[in-house]
């Protein structure tokens, strides 16, 4: 790696660890956390000791797993540097300056692509991961806390991915086929729309964290109502969350 790109990373890096603390600490002021909606039934989920086991648990992750960290970096920096006029250009060197006076801007989006990635795996079907699960769940809480930019639209998209139990991106409704789609088929006998599920367990989860943001301060309160507003869009959830 050049050297832009190796000091952009250590900043980052630090940065995001700092982040991550402050974020799992605010996260976990409420204990126990939700259970898990789904796991392994040959492996009942095991609640963490304490609030600082999270903590300690989730500066392991992002240390073992730097290459999870850089690739999530690459994502961050090629979606927040300003155009590019020629695209073989490297952003690290070309924006080097740029992005370290935004620094901060760079670690909160990492930090919300931590918790994707990390509520993904606790949501994946075939081998679903607890401990990422108590990660997620705390980081979303303590990374939700003003009523604006990633907290909205990031933070919209993983509770509602957390209500219905499924991973981020894998559950979007489809439009309804018609004769204005090239591909339609008047005689097809699948469902030509499809809709998704309110998970019970998922449901329950996401209403403790509606009800840690209500019971927050000003911009937590703030916040939900900037998610309200989005989940009514999702009528499937509107009656399980009780919106």
């Amino acid at each position: 790696m050049s050297k832009s790109r190796n000091k952009l990373s250590d900043l980052a890096y630090e940065a995001v660890a700092t982040g991550l603390v402050e974020a799992l600490e605010r996260g976990t002021t409420s204990w126990p956390l939700p259970n898990p909606p789904i796991s392994d039934p040959d492996f009942p989920p095991i609640m963490p000791i304490s609030p600082n086991d999270i903590v300690e648990l989730g500066l392991g992750m992002i240390s073992v797993d730097r290459g999870m960290f850089e690739s999530i970096l690459n994502s961050v920096v090629d979606q927040i540097v300003p155009h590019r006029m020629n695209l073989s250009d490297d952003p690290f060197e070309t924006h080097n300056k740029w992005l370290e006076r935004r620094i901060d801007k760079v670690a909160e989006r990492l930090l919300f692509s931590i918790a994707l990635n990390w509520l993904s795996q606790a949501f994946d079907p075939a081998a679903p991961n607890v401990d990422r699960w108590w990660l997620a769940i705390a980081l979303i809480d303590g990374l939700s806390t003003v009523p604006r930019g990633q907290s909205v639209h990031q933070g919209y998209h993983l509770i509602e991915s957390i209500a219905l139990a499924e991973r981020p991106g894998t559950w979007h409704t489809q439009p309804e086929a018609g004769p204005h789609n090239l591909d339609w088929n008047p005689n097809a006998i699948i469902p030509r729309s499809s809709t998704v599920v309110a998970h019970q367990q998922g449901v329950e989860a996401a209403k403790w964290l509606l009800a840690r943001l209500e019971g927050g301060n000003d911009d937590r309160r703030l916040l939900v109502i900037e998610w309200t507003r989005l989940l009514l869009q999702r009528a499937e959830l509107v009656e399980p969350l009780g919106l």
